[in-house]
């Protein structure tokens, strides 16, 4: 692709985004930014293509805010019987820290970025796909998705809160394709990825994340940011919830890459975004057989 159609598709990306060329120290829509947005992408080991498509979006988002000392607001938890909503209807949870999209300090889906249900049968969901969002936090996350014009069920924050952005009932634009949004159910758990990040947790008091490296789809990944273990116990807690109020098996897929069953919806019903698409890592750090471990106690 020439320079001129590269400019013409980070306008685009300008107008649908709204960030400006000074996110890479240029002033305007030219060659210079081309160049400047490559070099920024193989800073961040992506494709160095000059263009700010989603991923480099997110990517440079997170980094501004990182260097914008960002702080995410105070969010009160609610108080009394912990649930998660399917198809209006409340299903417990065993976990402390949960926030719904209606709730004081919510983080909900923007209207017109999922597609609405509430009309239609119960939707029969089969899948629940782990992703992580490479971003500070879950308040970061929720910006970013909803500008974006995604969706997402379910936020792991960096303290173990679990933010329910709305009904399972709804589909989320979370998969990539109409068929895994309209059969599955997403969570995006929060983890920026990077290692220049580190400092940005232990300031914010949450202590320094594990690094590590992983594989997926036979190359190697990292050495990258790993989740708190308190994300993982929520995202135990979570996948029994779930597991439990739309009757699935609570069982996980371990292959580390691409999985054909999993992308036709034969292979078991939790997995990691990896498992649906090639150029996609995530979450290629967490251990399924562990979190399974600890969720299977957690089923009613």
């Amino acid at each position: 692709m020439n320079y001129s159609k590269k400019i013409d598709r980070n306008i685009l990306s300008s107008k649908k985004n709204g960030w400006t060329p000074g996110w890479f120290d240029c002033d305007r829509f030219d060659s210079e930014l081309i160049d400047s947005i490559m070099a920024f992408q193989r800073e961040h080991s992506l494709s160095d293509d000059g263009i700010v498509g989603p991923i480099t979006y997110r990517r440079v988002k997170t980094h501004r805010l990182f260097e914008e000392d960002f702080i995410p607001k105070k969010r009160n938890k609610r108080r009394g019987e912990k649930h998660i909503v399917y198809g209006g209807n409340k299903f417990p949870i065993k976990w402390e820290k949960v926030i719904l999209w209606d709730d004081h300090g919510g983080l909900p889906a923007k209207e017109g970025c999922y597609y609405d249900w509430s009309k239609k049968p119960l939707r029969q969901p089969i899948q629940f796909v782990n992703h992580w969002d490479a971003t500070l936090s879950s308040e970061a996350c929720a910006r970013i998705i909803n500008k974006r014009r995604l969706s997402m069920h379910f936020l792991i924050d960096n303290d173990g809160t679990i933010y329910q952005m709305l009904d399972i009932q709804h589909v989320a634009w979370q998969a990539g394709s109409k068929l895994w949004n309209t059969n599955g159910i997403g969570v995006e758990i929060s983890n920026a990825f990077y290692t220049r990040y580190q400092s940005w947790y232990e300031k914010r008091g949450f202590g320094p994340r594990p690094v590590i490296t992983s594989e997926v789809n036979g190359r190697s990944v990292g050495p990258h940011l790993d989740f708190y273990p308190v994300q993982l116990d929520a995202l135990a807690a979570l996948w029994a919830a779930v597991a439990d109020a739309i009757v699935i098996d609570l069982d996980v897929c371990t292959t580390k890459g691409v999985c054909e069953k999993c992308t036709s919806f034969t292979c078991k019903p939790f997995i990691n975004h990896y498992n649906l698409t090639r150029n996609k890592i995530d979450c290629s750090s967490l251990d399924m057989q562990a979190v399974l471990k600890k969720a299977l106690p957690l089923t009613v």
